[in-house]
């Protein structure tokens, strides 16, 4: 499984707590290694591609595919989540759309306007599922 996740802050620091507690791992207790070991061990095959920026989001859709993205509205800078949103609406058939789409921002006017746009896809049959976080 291929994600892909564009925001620039928030989801990236719990990823970076994460991947502290496997650099951790012989200091964590028994129940805290055996759930790190049950992730690692469904998730095997999961590859995380992050991007921090509009540009670096692009860029990852146009040369990959994924099967799940997780899309923040504000990136700190002024595209946005909604400007990729809308720039895969443009481009899609050439651009592959992840299946699934989690919508992650604070925005609500922005999450509004991303998830109308996710809602087209889904009704094209284009994905199968947005999910507002």
């Amino acid at each position: 499984m291929k994600i892909l996740i564009i925001d620039d802050e928030k989801i990236i620091e719990y990823i970076n707590t994460m991947i502290k507690m496997k650099f951790y791992y012989n200091e964590l207790d028994k129940e805290e290694r055996d759930k790190i070991f049950l992730l690692d061990k469904e998730n095997e095959n999961m590859h995380i591609t992050i991007a921090t920026s509009y540009e670096k989001g692009l860029g990852y859709l146009k040369s990959d595919t994924y099967n799940m993205l997780f899309i923040d509205h504000d990136l700190g800078e002024e595209k946005t989540g909604y400007d990729i949103m809308n720039w895969m609406q443009q481009h899609y058939p050439e651009v592959s759309i992840p299946r699934i789409i989690y919508l992650i921002s604070h925005n609500p006017v922005g999450k509004v306007k991303m998830f109308q746009v996710a809602e087209i896809f889904k009704k094209m049959k284009i994905i199968d599922e947005v999910i507002v976080l």
